[in-house]
């Protein structure tokens, strides 16, 4: 409550007028029709898979694959990977977002995303080879999330402004939509 209050005090009403009954169809037609877009949505599908796969399955992997694979060593336990998953995947991206946006705004939006992706075929990897050298999987789990962590907040923080400077001010909102949908 204490947050909504204070947004509704500080923050200016940026909304313009728009007409109430305004059909969003033939904005849609105009973005599905746009080749660029096309492109980016099935770009964009690659990052999105990554994205779902380490929310819901890596941690799936390291607490089930990798503890029974490692019979020698000590066992990985589902807490320490949910504090690893918190602590170096959420947390590490959550810290280094704004100055990775600082340092990477200067370079062109789709050398971003490449780095990104270079990002995140470095992570995963780091995961096999979690799998490879056992005697290194808590190193190489905190490794493998620390750099999937900062391909997801690279990614965020520039697919959003891509897809802006895609679209026609007036579809803006109708080509992120379309993006959000991957």
């Amino acid at each position: 409550m204490l947050f909504l209050v204070l947004m509704q005090m500080t923050v200016p009403d940026t909304q313009h007028d728009i007409p109430q009954h305004a059909d969003p169809l033939p904005g849609f037609v105009v973005a599905v029709k746009d080749r660029s877009l096309q492109l980016f949505v099935l770009v964009n599908l690659l990052f999105t898979t990554n994205i779902a796969l380490v929310n819901s399955t890596l941690p799936l992997y390291f607490t089930t694959v990798m503890s029974i694979q490692s019979a020698s060593v000590a066992t990985t336990t589902l807490t320490t990977v949910a504090n690893l998953f918190t602590w170096r995947y959420v947390g590490v991206g959550a810290v280094l977002q704004l100055p990775i946006v600082q340092m990477l705004h200067a370079v062109l939006r789709v050398r971003v995303l490449m780095v990104s992706m270079l990002l995140w075929s470095i992570g995963f990897v780091v995961v096999w080879k979690t799998a490879i050298v056992p005697s290194l999987k808590s190193a190489s789990m905190i490794v493998a999330f620390c750099l999937l962590s900062i391909a997801t907040a690279v990614y965020k923080s520039f697919a959003s402004a891509i897809v802006s400077e895609l679209a026609p001010v007036s579809l803006r909102s109708i080509y992120l939509a379309m993006s959000y949908q991957c």
